[in-house]
Order: C-alpha cells, then structure tokens, then sequence
C-alpha cells in the first residue's frame, strides 16, 4: 500500500510540475516572445536538429525512478530539488530550479579544482545529508536555437559523487546575467539577446540540456607526458611529486602506464658526433686513396702570382705533392697532372679521392674524370698538412710557397709509423722488428714486470707501442726506437690514483744561469742537492741543523757564494759532530710527552716574516721536532709566540692520538 501511495503521489507531482511549465515565466528582465528554433523531423519538435533528437538516445537511456522534492536553502547551506535516481545518466546536464548550486558527481569534467578544507552540506528533501568536496570550472558545447554550437564555461560547480545527475542551477545562471525561460515544455536560457542553451522535457519530466559529447572529451584528466610539457619538459620524478604533494592547484593527471619517454626531450639531447680526427679506413697499396684539400686564398701572392695551395696525399705511403695555384680554376688540370704522374711512377691506378665537398671538386668536368667516384668527407689530416710551419721568425708572406715546399718535404722525410702494424708493412720492417725485439728483450733481462691476477673491479692500464725515428747531427737516420708505454691516459685523477708529485727539475733550467756581468757565476745544481742532504739529516736525526737548513733552503733558486758558504758550514760541523746522535732510554721516571716551543720574532728582514720551533721529547728522547718560517708577518713578539705555539699545540694533539693507538698510556696533560 506505501508503494501505490508514493507511486500516485509521484504521478500527481509530474502532472503539476506540468501544468506549471505551461505557465510562461522567467528570473529576470521582461520576456514574451516566443523562442523559435530549428524543426526537427524526426519528433516535428522546435529547438534542435534531427541528429540531436533525444528520441535517438531514448533507448540508451536507464528507467530512472525520480523523487522530486522541493528543498529551500537553509541557514547558509546548499538546498537541492532533483537529486536521487536509481542509476547514473553520464554525459547529460539537467535544467533544476531547486538547486543552488551547479554540480556533477564526474570529477574529470572539472578543471582548476579547488578541494575544500572541510566538505559543504547540501540537505535533501528525505532528510538526508550529502557533502559536497570541492569546486571548480566546468566547460561545456551547447546548442542555440539555430543549432550551432556554444562554449560554456559555468563556474563554481560543485562535485558531489553522492548525486546521480549533472545538474544547472537556474538560480546561479540568472545570477550570472543569464535569463532562463520555460514555454511549451522547453527551457530557453539565454544572454545578452542571443539563446546559449535549450533543455526539453524528457521520460522523466525533467528539462535535459542538449550538450556535445566533445566537451566531455575535452575536460578528460591530462596524462603525465602533457604535466611534462607543460613544465617545459620537466624530470617525470619531478612532476609526480608536484602532484603528489599538492604543490599545484589544479594539478592532477590519469593513472595510465607512462612511459616516460619524450620525444623533444631526447632531440634535445641529440648531438652530432665529429667524423674522426683520422681515418679508420686502412689502405693496402699506394694510390688506393688520395687526400686532397685546396687553401687559400693568402693575402700576400707569391713571386709568380700564385694565391692557393693544393695538396694531395696518398693514403698508404703518406707522400705529399703540392701544387701552387693562381686560381681554384686550375684544380682540374693540376689533378690530371697528378694522377698522369703517379701512375706512370707507379704502375698503379688512382681509386679513391676524399675531399672535404669543396665547390672545387663538385663541378661537372670535375666530377666526369673521376670515373671511380668522389668521396666527400671532412679531411682532418689533409687540412693539418695545409698549415704549413709555424715559426716565431717568420718570413715574407711572398716566400710562402717556398716554405710549404720544404715543410711538405719533410713531412714525408719525417713519416714516423704510427702502428705497428704500418711500421712491420713499410719499407723499414726490418729495421722496425729488431728495435722492437731490443725493448722486449731490455724489459725481459731488467725483470720490470710480472704477471699477476688482474684484481676485481680495476682499472687496467694498457700498454703502447712508440716507434720513433733518432737521427744524427746530420740530420740523417741513425736508429729506429721501440719503446713500450703504459696508457696512463685511460686513468681518472681521483678515481684510479690520488694526487700526485714528482720533484723533477727541467735540465734546462738547471744548465741555463743568469747573472749580471759583475756578480759571480754559480751553479744552483750543486747547491740544491746539498741542501736536500741536509735536509733528509734534519728531519730524521739531526734536530740541531734545523734552524740552519731552513734558513738556507730559502735561497735554494738563486743562491749565492755566500749562501755555498753557510752550506760549507753545516756540513763541517756535522762532520765534526758524527758521534752526536739521538738517544733513547728503556728506564727512568719521565715517560710523559713534554714540548717546547719557540719564535724568532721577525727574523726574515727581507719579509718581516718569523720563525717557529717546537721539539717533543718522550721519556727524556727527542721524537719530533721543527723550524719553519710562520707564512704571515707578525706585528709583535706576542703575536709571533702564539703562531708558534699554535703549531705545535696541533702537533702535540697529533702525538698524543698517535701514542695512544701504539698503547702508549698518557694520564697527565701535554706540558
């Protein structure tokens, strides 16, 4: 019996909800005319077109059972009308006088969502509550009266997931300027004069606004690629977390499988890769493949006119022949003479020519002679070769050719293999093979290595072959020279080794003296390795030389008779004093660390700079000890005592933590 009486009294409710839309009434402004539209010929109704027809998408449609309950707005909430059905229509928005509000359960139709902090009430007409979490834009294609397509944006728009239709506000669209008019079981709403949307009156009684589906498309959650473009290609990490943490309002993105791959991103990163600095190909007879470059033209011509040079190189042999030319013109015929002359020397034909795609070598006649092909590739070798010498005397820009003469001349005199493949096929195998076995037989005899396990996760340093060509005063070839080298290239400072030094002199610079006329010629090598004796002595044994070898060392770039002096001296009082050493007592009482530390306050008087020294002593023994000029000038007596004691407070730090890791106990403080 409750069912057939709410049954009935939702019948009688559909048949005034009727009867009231035949009433002509609107929000806002004054309106009487009636709206005409487009016929359609499917259901001879005003207001759309046939492929619009709600009649095409009635059997789409769920049976919905509606409960239409007026609502008013109560204390500041938000009241709805229309709002429980049995399934959700997707895709379609409802005209409701009662509601507020815009909203929409579909949260991917929204776009620059706003969530609120605590969710807004909206109070049904069963009593019922409902929450609504957040707001936003929601973009929408309607038709007018002609059938044309309108973009709607309409604003706040709620989203409450609990409702199971979209639905507009007509309330928030007059609001909004828009007026809204119900005639002959159609709602017209229009603006500024011009009718945006038309609802008609479908199984349900209710007002569905005609939209395209398109808009739905278009307000669909963007993927992770399109949040990646849109922050000018940033880390895909980087976006997610952007998302993830709600550092973005509005940010939100599908779920799918992303692949994380971005086409402009890896264009970006593309680089050309340089052709080689030589060629990999290897040529196994002369006149296989020729080099040639053009340069030019110089600035200053020659004696007889010439402004280019041409050069051409053969590939095997590394012979260079130069032609000197008055214009690029002559290139052709310069070639013809070349290959002319190389094969009547040789016996052999012309293969290949490699230029760098100069205009010179692409014309037509160019092109037709070469009957084997031309290869174009930048030629590095080639473009060396047209250098030419590079002197700090240089001379006359006329006398040019003739320097390329010579420097080509001996460039192919000079040809040094740079393999040992090319060193065993040349003319000088022989030659080459026995210098090859001296290294190997010099390393085997001085036993300078051993083979041992490679250990894991290493670096190995491959070795090399350096064949060099060691000529007379003559300049004629004395000997060919093999050495094997240690490819320390391939290793990485900081990786592979630490820091390195090596305390080696240039022979130059201790041969070559410079002196005024009336000073006395003397030999820093001389004093340079005496002051290393001494100091070797001073730091290991002899406390006592300290002060005077760091005095000494100072002047160990430009020493003087006088300094030879002080070093004569050192050296006679070590030679009296040989018996003097270091003495170490196994008993007695002072087994404590005891300092002392000292300054000579300005001592330097060229730099003001002072000296500090410090000696540790432990049980009555001299351990450690130090002289050394302070690296800042001190302004008084005190201010140079504290530099030296602080250096030897961090010393006597360093001794304690050193004795007690060799369990050397020290109960008492450091004096």
């Amino acid at each position: 019996l409750w069912a057939q009486e709410l049954r009935l009294l939702q019948q009688k409710q559909r048949q005034m909800h009727v009867h009231k839309s035949l009433q002509i009434f609107k929000r806002r402004g004054n309106f009487s005319d009636h709206v005409q539209g487009p016929r359609c010929y499917k259901c001879q109704q005003i207001g759309h077109i046939v492929k619009n027809c709600p009649l095409n998408r009635k059997n789409n449609q769920s049976n919905v059972a509606e409960e239409s309950t007026r609502l008013e707005q109560q204390d500041g909430e938000i009241a709805l009308n229309s709002t429980s059905t049995s399934s959700k229509q997707n895709n379609h928005w409802f005209i409701d006088s009662g509601a507020t509000k815009h909203m929409t359960f579909q949260r991917h139709l929204i776009v620059d969502y706003v969530k609120y902090k605590q969710p807004s009430k909206i109070y049904l007409g069963d009593n019922r509550v409902i929450k609504a979490y957040g707001e936003g834009k929601v973009r929408l294609q309607c038709y007018d009266e002609s059938g044309v397509v309108v973009a709607l944006v309409l604003n706040k728009v709620l989203y409450v997931p609990e409702i199971t239709k979209n639905l507009l506000s007509v309330s928030a669209m007059t609001q909004m300027g828009a007026e809204v008019l119900f005639n002959d079981g159609k709602c017209y709403v229009t603006k500024d004069g011009r009718t945006i949307s038309i609802g008609h009156i479908n199984d349900s009684q209710l007002y569905m606004v005609n939209t395209e589906d398109y808009a739905h498309i278009a307000t669909a959650k963007p993927s992770l690629e399109q949040w990646h473009c849109r922050f000018g290609h940033l880390n895909f990490g980087y976006v997610n977390k952007l998302a993830q943490g709600n550092l973005v309002n509005g940010m939100n993105y599908s779920n799918g499988k992303v692949s994380q791959e971005c086409e402009a991103c890896a264009q970006a990163k593309m680089h050309r890769i340089p052709f080689p600095k030589q060629s990999t190909k290897k040529t196994s007879r002369p006149l296989e493949l020729i080099h040639s470059d053009l340069c030019g033209p110089m600035n200053v011509d020659s004696i007889g006119g010439s402004k280019y040079v041409l050069t051409f190189t053969d590939d095997h042999t590394r012979y260079v022949t130069v032609y000197f030319l008055k214009s690029k013109s002559e290139v052709l015929s310069k070639f013809e003479e070349y290959v002319t002359m190389v094969e009547n020397a040789t016996g052999l034909k012309v293969q290949n020519l490699r230029t760098d795609n100069g205009g010179e070598y692409v014309s037509h006649n160019f092109t037709k002679f070469c009957t084997m092909g031309v290869t174009f590739e930048e030629n590095f070798m080639q473009q060396v070769e047209n250098l030419g010498p590079t002197r700090q005397r240089k001379a006359p820009e006329r006398f040019r050719p003739d320097e390329c003469y010579v420097a080509e001349s001996l460039t192919a005199e000079n040809e040094e293999p740079q393999s040992v493949e090319e060193a065993l096929r040349g003319e000088h195998s022989n030659k080459w093979k026995q210098a090859l076995e001296a290294e190997y037989s010099s390393l085997m005899n001085n036993e300078t290595w051993e083979l041992v396990p490679p250990p894991e996760s290493s670096n190995i340093v491959g070795s090399k072959w350096v064949l060099k060509i060691k000529r007379d005063a003559n300049g004629n070839i004395d000997r060919h020279k093999a050495r094997l080298v240690a490819q320390g290239y391939s290793q990485t400072q900081g990786i592979d080794y630490e820091e390195v030094f090596s305390p080696v002199a240039r022979y130059s610079r201790m041969t070559f003296h410079k002196r005024t006329e009336d000073e006395e010629l003397f030999d820093e090598h001389i004093y340079q390795q005496a002051i290393g004796c001494l100091t070797y002595a001073s730091t290991a044994t002899r406390p006592d030389i300290a002060a005077a070898v760091s005095i000494l060392s100072t002047f160990m770039s430009n020493p003087s008779k006088e300094h030879w002096i002080g070093i004569k001296r050192v050296l006679r009082y070590i030679k009296g004093t040989l018996n003097y050493g270091l003495k170490f007592q196994a008993n007695g009482n002072h087994h404590e660390l005891v300092g002392y530390s000292d300054a000579n306050w300005a001592g330097d008087v060229d730099t003001r700079r002072s000296t500090s020294g410090y000696v540790f002593k432990v049980a009555n023994s001299t351990i450690s000890w130090s002289s050394k000029k302070q690296a800042t000038v001190a302004k008084s007596t005190t201010e140079a005592e504290y530099v030296a004691l602080s250096q030897a407070t961090q010393e006597a730090i360093w001794m304690r933590k050193l004795l007690s890791d060799i369990g050397y106990k020290i109960d008492e403080p450091t004096v």
